[in-house]
């Protein structure tokens, strides 16, 4: 069967009847994409091609027991076409949303999400870079393909010459899972999003898993491209073995005692590639080396390195010693 194109187009730009469900078909997607739905409902008022027509759509994927997709709106098919939209994804599985698609598999898990969507435009053609809008998303125990940010950042951390390559190769030969695969299984994703530019903008983004969180900001471009600034924020388990195993690491310790590393995420998503700060590494290397030298200057002299008895109080002196460690570690930490 054939749509309005009004309507269509906002989900497809041909849909046709396909045993046992509807077959959405994106032309104008690069290659093609396709959504497979059990069910549709749609309703509409004032269906004219001059003037607004509101509409309600609910959508159920093909394989699951309940609405996806609810759908609502006006759309303005005359002289300047365009929508204004209101979309909610209560629980819909990315396997088969994105199925199709040519970042299919890149994604996987539960997606929740609200959005609100608008824009005017002089052709449907022409129709995405004046979208304009906001919203928020979480998708629920999932796995990010060919992705992993916490190997390559520890392994470029292992290249600075204040961090003991031997050790830190230790705590990644003790966590496989976490440092030694291609993909990175979470439990949640989170963000804020802001359409506009031909872009989504993301906030707050938190991506949690089992030994570590990324967190940050970022771009997603209508044209596949990435771009976000993070920070890898590992557990507090992990983080002391990395303290133990280098004490540079204290150095990017954050106010809970977590690690920290800064970290780009560039590329699209067929090839995410991970860009620790270097700088930031640097930076720490050098307040290790501050550090020992503090140490140096402070070391006790000869009388003062002798066993002392266990009831006997430090001295003035020892206290002194410790408060300014103490205190120079505080103005060490990032």
């Amino acid at each position: 069967m054939r749509i309005p194109a009004t309507i269509v187009c906002l989900l497809a730009t041909t849909a046709a009847a396909a045993e046992p469900a509807l077959l959405l078909v994106d032309r104008s997607a690069s290659p093609p994409s396709e959504i497979r739905l059990a069910a549709l409902t749609l309703s509409a008022e004032h269906v004219s091609a001059h003037r607004p027509i509101a509409f309600r759509l609910a959508a159920t994927l093909q394989g699951s027991t309940r609405p996806d997709l609810d759908l609502s709106g006006t759309v303005h098919p005359a002289q300047r076409p365009g929508v204004d939209l209101e979309a909610r994804v209560p629980g819909a599985d990315l396997a088969r949303l994105l199925v199709g698609a040519s970042n299919a598999g890149f994604l996987t898990g539960t997606l929740e999400a609200r959005t609100r969507l608008a824009g005017r435009s002089e052709a449907w053609s022409t129709l995405s870079p004046a979208l304009s809008g906001a919203g928020d998303f979480r998708i629920r125990d999932g796995v990010v393909r060919d992705f992993n940010p916490a190997g390559p950042t520890l392994r470029a951390a292992m290249a600075l010459p204040a961090v003991t390559e031997r050790k830190v190769m230790e705590v990644l030969s003790r966590h496989p899972n976490v440092f030694g695969i291609g993909d990175t299984p979470f439990s949640e994703m989170v963000g804020r999003v802001e359409i506009r530019d031909a872009a989504i903008f993301v906030r707050d983004f938190v991506l949690r898993t089992a030994e570590y969180d990324l967190v940050g900001d970022g771009r997603y471009g209508f044209d596949g491209a990435v771009d976000f600034r993070t920070s890898l924020v590992f557990s507090p388990k992990l983080s002391a073995e990395l303290i133990e195993s280098t004490s540079t690491m204290r150095y990017l310790r954050n106010r809970q005692d977590r690690v920290v590393f800064p970290v780009g995420v560039r590329g699209t998503t067929a090839k995410l590639a991970v860009a620790p700060d270097v700088q930031v590494l640097a930076t720490a290397a050098s307040r290790e080396a501050l550090r020992g030298a503090v140490d140096r200057a402070l070391d006790l002299d000869e009388d003062e390195r002798k066993p002392r008895d266990p009831e006997e109080k430090p001295s003035s002196k020892e206290l002194g010693r410790d408060i300014l460690r103490r205190g120079i570690d505080e103005l060490l930490r990032p």
